[in-house]
Parts: structure tokens; sequence; C-alpha cells
């Protein structure tokens, strides 16, 4: 059997092009070739190391094919060069162990096409004949579904390691009995990396943003490390509105918050949870794995409810062994999912509530939960935004602070404008 490879000067031509600095997929379109063919080539000329324009037109047509073709010969037809690789199938096909390269595909994330490539190179460094790209495929995708039997389908859609962290509420609330006897209603709020599904969940009072970023400064304290992006749904503690076609509105507060961490922030889109399946997984496996394990007759802090609840989530779920890899989520997590994500190099920001779009009035006094703060005169009717921490009350104009002041803790007493500790002009 044998197959026609591009023309020598096709190859010449390519080979320039990606010395140049062309994308692969650049030069795929424009060559009508397969991205994975000049990926072939890219490869190749790497692994010969050192390449230069002059040396590959210096090469003879042999040597550079030699070079991207090992067992490619060269055939002339009608008066033009043409290459063609011949296969001796008398020897044998070398098949590959797709069962080591399904599990190295399903758990260290390596692509199938990166695969097949390793093993095409082995092949011809142990002058084997190795199968078509084809019936390589066709085996991985075999044995990959074969070891995710009986799996849900979370577990099939791809993620790459330590880029992405999701985040969900559970349906049902838990009545926890605290340490003074009487029974309070808490929110479960969930988090998981969707690669090595590594999971974490902690009771919270309420919905609110605060709560929120407070469940999501612990995860990423317990992770010990932090993504790239966040996928949250259209909660209103963390989206306003998001409107399809649209760009999503953040809760001002949450978005300071996370923006504050580092980390980017994208909503799935409405109507659309598949996106963030692999959290809604972790709920399912938390109701139905972790809670009915909980004695909810003991008498306990909250503190102590959510060790409680992290024990058993580490039991039954973290710990548990994944059937298709043998290995367990904080396993997956340990080896592939931390050192791919971002290092936790600084404690968790505190939680600053943000009152966006406010118009500074005649008085040059805004007013913050019932008390007045006042700005410089000069930007009266002007738009501010107030970030309000425990202690200070900062109001900025454009990005800039232009007044800060003690946060006041009475009730419904206005600041007078000449109490500003510190007033900064524009």
């Amino acid at each position: 059997m044998q197959g026609t490879l591009p023309s020598i000067s096709k190859l010449r031509t390519i080979a320039m092009l990606l010395l140049a600095g062309w994308s692969q997929t650049d030069i795929a379109h424009r060559m009508s070739l397969s991205r994975p063919t000049i990926s072939m080539i890219f490869r190749r000329m790497v692994k010969h190391g050192g390449l230069t324009k002059q040396i590959i037109d210096e090469m003879s047509d042999g040597e550079f094919v030699r070079m991207l073709y090992p067992t490619a010969g060269i055939v002339y037809k009608d008066g033009e060069a043409q290459l063609i690789i011949k296969r001796d199938r008398t020897a044998g096909l070398d098949y590959p162990d797709f069962t080591a390269m399904a599990l190295r595909h399903l758990e260290e994330r390596i692509e199938i096409a990166d695969l097949f490539f390793d093993y095409y190179e082995d092949c011809l460094h142990r002058s084997t004949v190795p199968i078509s790209r084809t019936e390589f495929y066709r085996g991985m995708k075999k044995t990959c579904d074969g070891l995710r039997r009986g799996d849900d389908a979370t577990m099939i859609i791809p993620h790459k390691y330590g880029a992405e962290v999701q985040i969900d509420y559970s349906g049902p609330k838990a009545i926890l009995t605290m340490s003074d006897g009487k029974p309070r209603c808490f929110e479960i709020c969930v988090l998981v990396w969707p690669a090595s599904y590594m999971t974490y969940g902690i009771f919270i009072p309420d919905q609110t943003t605060r709560s929120t970023c407070m469940a999501i400064g612990r995860a990423f304290e317990f992770f010990g490390c932090l993504p790239a992006v966040f996928v949250c749904d259209n909660a209103k503690s963390m989206v306003i509105s998001h409107v399809k076609g649209r760009e999503a509105v953040f809760q001002p507060s949450f978005a300071e918050f996370m923006h504050t961490l580092g980390v980017d922030v994208m909503p799935a889109p409405p109507r659309a949870p598949q996106l963030k399946s692999c959290v809604e997984d972790a709920v399912r496996r938390i109701c139905t794995n972790v809670l009915p394990f909980m004695d909810f007759s003991q008498l306990r802090t909250l503190d102590e409810w959510n060790q409680n609840l992290m024990e058993l989530i580490n039991r039954n779920i973290n710990q548990r062994q994944l059937r298709k890899t043998g290995k367990t989520r904080e396993q997956l997590f340990n080896l592939y999912e931390k050192p791919a994500a971002r290092p936790l190099v600084r404690s968790i920001p505190e939680f600053v509530e943000v009152i966006a779009n406010q118009r500074i009035p005649r008085s040059y006094c805004v007013k913050v939960k019932g008390h007045g703060y006042s700005v410089p005169y000069n930007l009266i009717g002007q738009i501010c935004d107030i970030k309000i921490s425990p202690v200070t009350v900062c109001i900025y104009h454009q990005n800039k602070l232009v007044a800060e002041h003690p946060r006041s803790m009475k009730k419904a007493i206005h600041s007078s404008p000449n109490t500003a500790r510190r007033t900064i002009m524009p």
C-alpha cells in the first residue's frame, strides 16, 4: 500500500513558512493541507534542530525528504518529483498499547494527535510498521469509551488542568443545630476543578454576595492555588443581568473581589448549564454521598459543621478511586491540577462592598447607609463609585481615589463634610 505525499517544492515552501514564524493553521489553509500534517513537519524540523533557510536550501531533495519522511521514496511522474511511502504489510503491524495511551489521554490530558505522533515516531525508531492514523483514532475512541463506561457525562467533557474552577449552590438547604441548641438553615456552596474533579463544599448563611465571596476565599485557601477562569451561573449574588447575545453585568462587589484576586470570571450562557456540568455533578454527589452520612442532631459551631462537611467530602468524594484512571481526585489534583494552576502567593482579600454609579449631589456629600461622606466640591454632578470596607469608606471618580473616610458605625447620624480624614483633589 502506498500513499501520495505533498510535492518536494510544497514541502520546502512549508519549511520556509515555518521558519518565518507563520502559524500552523495559516500554513495548512494556504497549502490546502491538514493541520496535523503541518504539525508533523514542524515537529520533525524541531527534532532535527538548528535548521535555517540556508541549511535547507543546501540540502539535496533526498536529504530533505529523509529528514521529514524517513520511509518515503522519490518517484518521477511526467517530469515532476513526487513522494510515496511504501509499507511492507507482510511484516505485520505494530499495534500500540491502547489502554496505556487512553489512560494518558484521560489522566494527563494529552491530545490524541500528540499520542499518535509519539507512537509513529517510536515505530520509525524501531523500524516497525505503524497502523494508520484513522485506525489509531478508532482504537483510542473505543478504548476511552470503555474506560468511561459507567461514568457520568460530566466526565467526558475535556478540561485543561489548572484552567478553571466552577461554582454552584446546592438545591436543598441544610438545617444545622448550632452550639446554642437553635436550628438554623444554611445554603451549601460547592466549588470544583473540572479537570481533576477536586471538590470543595461549605455551609453559608445565605446566597448573598458577601457569603459567596467568603466561600470562594475559603475554597482557594483550601486548594492553595488559583485558576485562570472562574465559571459561575447567573445567580444574583454574582451576575446582575445576562441577556443572551450580550455581555454579562456583574454584581459590583463580586467583580471587585474577583478582580482583587486576579481571576477572570466567565458566567455560563443563559439556559446552558452544560458548561458547568462538573460542579452540578459534584453537588449531586454531595447530596447523595455526603449529607446522608452527617449527624444533624449534633451541637456544633458553623466552623465545626464546615470541618465535618469537608472531612466527609474528602473521604467519600476526593479520596475515592476513579474507575477510569485508578487514581483519586485528590491525587489528580496534586499531580496535575495544582502544578498547572497559578500559586496563591498572597492572602485572600478582604470583602469590600461596592456601590457603583452614584451621582454626587450639590451638597458634595454622598450618602452611604444613612451617613454622609464628603467629596471635593468640584465633583458635584459627577458619577462616583463607593467602596465600603469594615473600617473605611473610599470614594472613586474615574477609578481614581478622591476621598477616604473612617466608616461611621453610629446609627443614622450624618457625617459633616468637614470631618473627612483625607480628601484628595482630582
